[in-house]
């Protein structure tokens, strides 16, 4: 686990659903790179959010947002990602 508390369970699901991008193939959740510059911050803002009680979809939606769909482990099933995937 990273410097970051990433203890509760709710926001270790959600954590599970988008990839980290500091070059570890791995999810923000499962990062194990000690200060990580991309899943530190991401694991603050994701327990951030479910301490102020937003849906996951509203959290996931400010990740997309600010990242693109890059970001998510599988692309949503909706458009293009639908057939593609």
């Amino acid at each position: 686990q990273g410097a970051v508390p990433f203890g509760d369970p709710h926001a270790r699901a959600i954590g599970k659903q988008l990839m980290c991008k500091c070059g570890c193939n791995a999810t923000i959740t499962e990062c194990n790179m000690i200060n990580c510059h991309f899943a530190d911050p991401v694991r603050e803002k994701i327990t951030a959010g479910v301490a102020a009680g937003k849906s996951d979809d509203a959290i996931l939606e400010e990740f997309k947002q600010q990242y693109g769909l890059s970001i998510f482990v599988k692309p949503p099933a909706e458009g293009f990602f639908l057939s593609a995937w």
